[in-house]
């Protein structure tokens, strides 16, 4: 199971980063035009979050960006 990890960085964009379970590996899954996306969560399924994507939210301009990261086949964890 990966780790996912939003990194705000400078002038108002966001990595969302993968860190491998035995955390030899990190890599820069997509970077958002947004440098208010505080956390990613898995999505649960219910309503327009896909159980399998990872969702971002935005909270600068109250959006979310669902994010296939390529490796749905497992659960997400996702800290701020």
């Amino acid at each position: 199971m990966n780790l996912y990890i939003t990194d705000v960085r400078p002038g108002g964009t966001s990595d969302i980063l993968r860190v491998t379970p035995d955390g030899l590996h990190t890599d820069i899954v997509v970077t958002l035009p947004s440098g208010d996306v505080p956390d990613t969560r898995s999505g649960h399924g219910v309503g327009f979050l896909d159980a399998l994507k990872l969702s971002a939210s935005d909270t600068g301009q109250g959006r979310v960006f669902e994010l296939d990261v390529g490796d749905s086949a497992t659960p997400h964890v996702a800290l701020p």
